[in-house]
């Protein structure tokens, strides 16, 4: 069995923003029948803006009705219980577009003397292009604070600014030299969902990848993911020296990133040429004593496999190689040969069905990335929905589904994913759904959702973010080699 384990420690920034908030705020987050819920819901009856239907469509308002909501509204977002009123902060961004009224509710928010209720505030405006201007000085204001975990904050709540892009990024880049290399991964990731492909960015984060902290290697897995655009073939070629990882997380992380990359095109080095001598100098490192280094030779096994004769011939020469992310590389490679499919089936159904939870999870984002599969392959991967380990049944249904889009089972199981489990997992599993057609599947579409409502602001943006996507998938961007 293998030794490795989940990280114990939280993907991202352990403080209150990327917390779940208290278990029984979680649970009363959703209802309606709570205080808050139902003033906001009695507000919308008037307002135009109801999280209940049914009571939306009552009869024509009163004016003096709908200033009893106003005015309940305001008490709520002004009560002594600071979890009430980040809750009350949070409803009312639950239902935008904001109109103006409720808009204005959330100035005095803005002013609040917690700062997550100030920083929830100016996100809810700016999401809704509502007082900009006061929205950004709050979290400017933030982004210098003295303690390093707001200014982790701010910086992730700027990174999701719709607006005024080109000067929150100029706010952001003076903190990617930030005393906290909590605040230079957080500010990183700013900066990359600005600007996609953002060079220092792309920096910061790809040496993160490097660090002895798992969770400082989940959180950079997890930022160079949501970069639909892959920077270089070195940063995909980095982030796949991930599969094999120690940390289960960032291993299932890595797999489902390049997931994401690949999806549509065979390799993420398609069209790459190669000569002899790199193809030598690639078998040469693989020969070497130490591991990061064979995994690094190992993963530009992809690099022109379809047209060297000499390279099939390196990966055939490791399709039984020692180290299980080797013999995946090798097999990746010779994928689209018929002559090396049964040799190919063999080593992923090797791997699949292995006792160590790490090359199981190898063998999943390997197969995840070939072309075609066969149904014993399928299954093998269908024994992994019912993993332990929940990034493992994510990467597990994500793969299924890249085969057999409707099946009902894998579907369940992604579903699951974004609403149960960890804030991390659940962040992953909603990132994951854009590989799938989530818009023409009912129980994905729902648990979206159900997870823009999430009190774990990470998995909240990240589901908000894919309802609001044109697509099912963002533009993959096919990436070649780089020296």
């Amino acid at each position: 069995m293998s030794t490795s384990t989940p990280s114990q420690k939280p993907w991202f920034l352990p403080v209150a923003t990327f917390r779940s908030w208290s278990e029984a705020l979680r649970k009363r987050t959703p209802m309606t029948k709570s205080a808050w819920a139902l003033a906001l819901a009695t507000a919308g009856t008037f307002a135009g803006w109801s999280a209940t239907p049914h009571l939306a469509r009552l009869g024509a308002a009163e004016s003096t009705q709908a200033q009893q909501s106003q005015a309940a509204l305001r008490a709520l977002l002004t009560q002594a219980d600071v979890e009430e009123r980040r809750a009350a902060v949070l409803e009312i961004g639950a239902h935008s577009p904001l109109p103006a009224k409720a808009a204005e509710l959330l100035i005095q928010p803005l002013h609040d003397t917690d700062v997550e209720v100030r920083a929830l505030a100016a996100m809810t405006l700016l999401q809704n292009d509502c007082h900009v201007d006061a929205a950004l000085l709050v979290l400017s204001d933030l982004l210098e604070s003295d303690e390093a975990e707001e200014r982790c904050l701010a910086a992730f709540l700027l990174g999701h600014s719709p607006v005024q892009q080109d000067l929150v990024e100029s706010r952001l880049v003076s903190h990617l030299s930030d005393t906290s290399p909590l605040v230079q991964l957080h500010v990183a990731e700013a900066m990359l969902r600005l600007r996609t492909g953002n060079d220092m960015a792309v920096k910061v984060l790809s040496d993160s990848l490097l660090a002895e902290e798992p969770s400082t290697r989940a959180f950079a897995v997890h930022a160079l993911g949501c970069d639909t655009h892959t920077p270089s073939a070195t940063v995909a070629y980095r982030v796949a020296t991930r599969l094999a990882d120690t940390d289960l997380d960032v291993a299932a992380g890595s797999a489902l990133t390049l997931l994401v990359w690949t999806q549509g095109v065979s390799h993420p080095a398609e069209g790459a040429s190669v000569n002899n001598e790199r193809i030598e100098h690639i078998g040469r490192l693989l020969a070497s004593e130490t591991r990061g280094t064979r995994h690094a030779a190992a993963v530009r096994l992809l690099e022109g496999a379809s047209e060297a004769a000499l390279m099939r011939d390196l990966c055939r020469s490791h399709l039984r190689d020692e180290d299980p992310l080797v013999r995946a590389c090798a097999a990746l490679a010779l994928g689209s040969s018929t002559a090396d499919s049964v040799a190919v089936e063999t080593i992923l159904s090797g791997l699949m069905e292995s006792r160590s939870s790490s090359e199981n999870i190898i063998g999943l984002g390997t197969l995840g990335r070939m072309s075609r599969a066969s149904a014993p392959l399928l299954e093998a991967a269908r024994q992994h929905l019912e993993s332990d380990h929940a990034s493992t049944r994510t990467l597990a249904s994500s793969v299924l589904l890249k085969f057999a889009p409707r099946d009902p089972e894998a579907l369940n199981c992604l579903a699951a994913g974004v609403a149960d489990g960890t804030p991390e997992g659940r962040s992953l599993a909603a990132r994951s759904c854009q590989l799938v057609d989530w818009r023409q599947t009912a129980v994905l579409h729902d648990a979206l959702k159900l997870a823009g409502r999430d009190s774990h602001l990470r998995t909240r943006l990240s589901a908000i973010e894919i309802l609001a996507s044109r697509g099912t998938a963002g533009e993959i961007q096919r990436v070649g080699h780089t020296k």
